[in-house]
């Protein structure tokens, strides 16, 4: 149930706020003030496609916000599961920019269009001024049938038994595709995995070979200075310790004419064993450095970026491919053995598919009978006394994800009359009729959801509207039920009625309502009758309201 709904600068409305009661409750009021944009705003609020072209002119952003009841415990235990709030009322906010961009929430978290087709358009039916050709749809006609027969359980069923029967022959179709071919892809795939067995890559082996070669780019620095160091101190005739021994030779020579010189030449003495120590500390630690082969070990890890490279991602991704590949490989090699198997699971999935889609079937067959006989017997009531409403197309439909049938709802206006499906034969009076009566035995059905109609009872007058007004007033016993209207008639029936019409404030036109206490809708409806001012009509007016309170 919607309980109140605001809309900001949507075509000629600037700002206007509403608030609804149960029950049936009509709009009215001049055209061409709004009343027809609160259907579209509605539809909004169910998850239709936005309209640009709908913005109020100069406008950069419209704002539709509705706050609601849901009866379904079901869609209430997916929205909280889903985070959006705690079951009580529900608030539906949709913004649209001018740019062409927009958001939906609901209570303040963000959502999307498709969240309000799934849990608030079931129970926000809206009629808009193109339903009647809608109604024309095999696939309008489907989902009214099964709503009314409460199929929901079953057409799960179905879907879910077409789609695991289509997947498996899908498997089929591949594995058939995959053996014409078979030969070439065993190639080409054991050629894949040959490169790769070659290779033997190991779990974290490019991190290891990057933190081998950087130990071992450190060592052969550590060599080059070692043998640097050794080349220098004791390498030829000119080595540091040769010149070093010529040094102490020269002074020891000289030290009989001067004592100093041999001090000299003991000290350095000292400083050449300490030197030749070193020397050979170096040359055993050159000695005991072993070097591994820098280039295998790039060449490796060469090996293993190119694999990876080729098959994308990181090593994990490589042990998939490769594992994919396998398996690739024993299905084709194992390809007849597989086909046999899936094509006996296409057997029993196609048994297990048609014997839902039959159960269905004869549930929609018996629900068919059900609503026609409501129907036909509804439009003897508005004035169609020879009218017959009734369903075809059992079995006879392509398999699909909506079971076995072809819906079609038939139609005859008079008795000599062969029924034929609505498209070729009935008018837009008795589209409008047919309309109301299979949403008065829906709403029969469910009950506690909203229907919405836009000038459903166009074309339609005198008893006739009197006896759609009835109906209307009947179906908002178990549902709400808003309807823009312009038949007095039907207005009257109203549980509540509310008048829409634009003011001038301030230089401006503003759209505005108010719900009209029981004198205002005489009042407005003798203004409907045509005579607003005349006691004729006031005294008409108060007629309708009598008769269709009783």
């Amino acid at each position: 149930m919607i309980h109140e709904i605001h809309i900001e600068n949507i075509a000629v409305i600037e700002s206007l706020d509403i608030q609804f009661s149960s029950g049936f409750t009509v709009l009215t009021g001049e055209t061409g003030v709004g009343k027809s944009l609160l259907i579209q705003a509605l539809g909004l609020i169910a998850g239709a496609r936005v309209n640009l072209d709908s913005l109020r002119a100069g406008s950069k952003q419209a704002c539709v916000e509705a706050r609601l009841s849901l009866s379904s415990k079901k869609s209430c235990s997916a929205l909280m599961e889903q985070g959006y709030g705690d079951g009580e009322d529900w608030v539906i906010r949709r913004l649209i920019k001018a740019n062409g961009k927009h958001r939906i929430y609901i209570n303040g978290h963000m959502a999307n269009a498709t969240t309000l087709r799934e849990y608030i358009a079931p129970e926000l039916d809206v009629h808009g001024q193109d339903s009647q050709q809608r109604l024309l749809s095999p696939e309008l006609q489907r989902i009214l049938l099964d709503k009314y027969g409460e199929h929901e359980i079953l057409t799960e069923k179905v879907a879910t038994a077409f789609k695991s029967w289509q997947k498996t022959v899908e498997q089929i179709k591949n594995l058939e595709a995959a053996s014409n071919n078979r030969e070439q892809e065993l190639d080409y795939l054991r050629y894949q995995l040959d490169e790769i067995e070659r290779v033997e890559p190991k779990p974290n082996e490019l991190q290891e070979l990057d933190e081998h070669l950087k130990k071992i780019q450190g060592q052969a620095e550590v060599i080059t200075a070692i043998h640097t160091a050794a080349t220098y101190l004791n390498d030829g005739e000119y080595s540091a310790i040769e010149r070093l021994f010529s040094v102490i030779q020269a002074l020891r020579q000289a030290a009989p004419y001067n004592q100093t010189l041999q001090e000299f030449a003991d000290s350095l003495d000292a400083y050449s064993l300490e030197i030749q120590t070193v020397y050979r500390r170096l040359s055993q630690i050159y000695t005991d450095t072993e070097l591994q082969d820098i280039e295998a070990l790039q060449e490796r890890k060469q090996h293993l970026e190119r694999l990876i490279n080729k098959h994308g991602g990181d090593l994990n991704t490589l042990f998939k491919a490769q594992k994919d590949i396998y398996d690739r490989i024993m299905v084709l090699e194992n390809i007849d053995q597989e086909l046999m198997v899936l094509r006996q699971q296409a057997q029993r999935d196609e048994t297990d598919f048609f014997q839902v889609a039959q159960q269905l079937s004869q549930h929609r067959q018996e629900a068919a009978e059900r609503l026609a006989k409501k129907v036909t017997s509804d439009l003897k009531l508005l004035e169609m006394p020879h009218a017959i409403f009734s369903m075809t197309g059992w079995g006879i439909g392509e398999p699909s994800q909506f079971g076995i049938d072809q819906v079609a709802f038939t139609f005859s206006a008079n008795p000599e009359e062969v029924a034929k499906p609505l498209k070729r034969i009935a008018s837009g009076g008795e589209l409008s009729r047919i309309l109301l009566a299979i949403q008065t035995a829906i709403g029969a059905a469910y009950g506690n959801s909203t229907v919405v109609f836009d000038e459903v009872d166009a074309g339609i007058g005198g008893q006739t509207a009197m006896t759609v007004g009835a109906r209307m007033q009947a179906l908002g016993q178990l549902n709400q039920v808003l309807a823009v209207t312009h038949v007095p008639q039907v207005a009257a029936h109203a549980h509540q009625q509310i008048h829409i019409e634009k003011q001038i404030q301030a230089g401006r036109s503003l759209t505005v309502s108010r719900i009209l206490e029981p004198e205002e809708r005489v009042e407005e409806l003798a203004g409907m009758l045509g005579f607003r001012d005349t006691a004729t009509a006031i005294e008409h007016a108060r007629t309708l309201l009598t008769e269709a309170r009783q």
